[in-house]
């Protein structure tokens, strides 16, 4: 019919899927949120409908822009890492909706990475102060900014301190305690530093008799108590051949067994059987003799050696599989030393020290035990050139004393001084402030000095005769001192020699006297011990009375 116009069908127009879309979505939200000097972490929040099926983040250094995609993906979250520190950047963000269309895009945001953390903290070095005090102290952090330094012992925050010391107080004695130092800002905690320290503890209560007193005692000094074989090595074999004479001379009052730490323990960690067989068969040789003998033990490390089989067995057999030694210290010599900066190395042979007291501690012919190291000579004779940290071994080695002590209340701990670093202007004070701590730690349970000549051993000498009290402070040990004299030189440098000693027996198998209390030390002397009592009494000097060594 005319007039009459069909309906157009309806028209369908394509809308693309574009920012914003043609038809309302919530716009969402943004939130940034700085995590460290290096991460800020960013998200979308969006709650429809429709329903989001994913989110894109884009980031600029501008708040205008131009932003560019960093992240996409089903996650309303995104971390942006390895940002620079103190850096601001701006971020905006949008959804896609389960249609495909695009919501607006949130508004922009901006977040600054956080300051970084300080350089990590080094030095830290705990040293026990009295037998309830402990002063730690550490090296500067120079990165900024810095806030402070937190200290943590036994991994809980005691202190925070803006200086380098911290002195804890109120401890228990004969305890060991941890620290670890870090320093901080607003960033956080930078890498942290440790370093553990050892109480002091009287161990030795007035009263208690000491097994050891004053006299002779005899020292073999060939060190290898087993050969290569496990049967008798040298030092075995010259005690055995000059037993019966020695022992029978009253005047002599032990023996003194020197053990490479080889010959201790080994070949696996851990294993004393050496050690004790070694101890075993000289105590009972010398619950023998005709009158009270007992013994010293020490546990010597050598300090050089060449690269063959024997010589590396001074050294257990796991130390060498765990490269705890350094090859080639001098050049051309084939020398070996310990790596004492290791503080396994320290733990493993504490262990083996403890050991030997906790098993002989109660012995009554078992008289003292000495740690005798030679490694630290390395680092005086070679070249000029230092490979120990004499502060941290000094530490270690005061600990080690200490640590002794603990396990021997019984029984004296022999400190020898033989190569005590760095020497120098500073060989008197340290020397005297080890015996100043190791006095106030217990003022009855240690015995001082080193073989005779040894490389400390004037300074020894002048310190003991109160040449340097002024300076240092150091008190009397003029009755706990045991120096062993070479009969090779103490003997053939003076006058008359006692036969009644029978130095011959000893001069044929290699031996060494050891004499302890003040008139067998004053009586056999060099001329620079002579000069040192001299200069201090203003005459010979006449020792303090000597006998038994009982406490009062």
């Amino acid at each position: 019919m005319s007039g009459i116009h069909k309906p157009m069908p309806p028209r369908y127009i394509a809308v693309p899927f574009l920012s914003g879309g043609v038809l309302p979505i919530p716009t969402p939200t943004l939130t940034v949120t700085p995590v460290s000097g290096s991460q800020i972490n960013v998200s979308i929040g969006y709650s429809g409908p429709p329903g989001a099926t994913s989110y894109a983040f884009e980031k600029s250094s501008s708040s205008n822009g131009p932003f560019s995609p960093v992240a996409s993906g089903t996650s309303s979250t995104f971390s942006d890492t390895g940002l620079p520190s103190s850096t601001t950047y701006f971020y905006r963000g949008r959804v896609q909706v389960t249609d495909g269309r695009f919501s607006d895009y949130t508004l922009v945001k901006s977040a600054s990475t956080l300051a970084a953390v300080p350089n990590a903290v080094t030095g830290v070095n705990a040293t026990a102060t009295s037998q309830t005090t402990i002063t730690v102290t550490w090296n500067a952090v120079t990165s900024l900014p810095l806030s402070g330094y937190h200290v943590y012992r036994d991994g809980v925050l005691v202190s925070t301190q803006t200086g380098t010391t911290f002195n804890d107080s109120g401890l228990t004695a004969g305890t060991t305690y941890t620290y670890v130092v870090a320093a901080y800002n607003a960033a956080g905690e930078g890498v942290s530093g440790t370093d553990s320290a050892l109480t002091f503890q009287v161990v030795t209560p007035p009263g208690t008799q000491i097994k050891l007193v004053p006299g002779n005692g005899w020292w073999f000094d060939n060190q290898f108590w087993y050969n290569s074989s496990g049967g008798s090595g040298a030092e075995q074999t010259a005690f055995n051949a000059a037993f019966n004479t020695l022992a029978a001379n009253p005047l002599n009052k032990y023996f003194y067994l020197s053990l490479t730490w080889g010959h201790a323990e080994g070949p696996t960690r851990g294993d004393y059987t050496k050690a004790f067989n070694a101890i075993d068969t000289m105590l009972a040789k010398a619950a023998t003799a005709s009158h009270k003998m007992g013994v010293i033990v020490e546990i010597w490390q050598t300090f050089f050696n060449t690269l063959s089989v024997t010589d590396l067995n001074s050294w257990p057999q796991y130390v060498v599989n765990n490269q705890w030694i350094n090859a080639g210290v001098q050049a051309g010599a084939n020398r070996t030393q310990l790596k004492w900066d290791i503080d396994d190395v320290w733990t493993a042979y504490n262990n083996m020290l403890i050991a030997i007291l906790d098993r002989y501690n109660s012995h009554p012919l078992f008289y003292a035990l000495s740690s005798m190291d030679e490694s630290v000579a390395i680092s005086v004779t070679d070249n000029g050139t230092s490979w120990l940290n004499s502060t941290h071994y000094n530490q270690k080695y005061l600990e080690q004393q200490l640590l002794m002590k603990q396990h021997a209340p019984n029984t004296l701990i022999y400190v020898p001084f033989n190569y005590l670093p760095p020497g120098g202007a500073t060989e008197a004070p340290t020397m005297a402030n080890m015996i100043t701590t190791l006095q106030n730690a217990d003022p009855y349970g240690f015995i001082y000095g080193g073989p005779d000549p040894f490389l400390r051993q004037t300074t020894f000498q002048k310190l003991v005769a109160g040449g340097y009290q002024s300076t240092t402070g150091m008190g009397d040990i003029r009755h706990q001192v045991l120096l062993m004299n070479r009969t090779q030189e103490a003997y053939n440098n003076n006058s008359s020699t006692p036969p009644s000693l029978n130095y011959s027996t000893a001069l044929a198998n290699n031996s060494v006297l050891l004499t302890w209390n003040d008139e067998t030390w004053l009586t056999w002397k060099y001329a620079d011990q002579q000069a040192a009592i001299n200069n201090n009494n203003g005459a010979t000097g006449t020792p303090p009375p000597g006998g038994n060594y009982t406490l009062s």
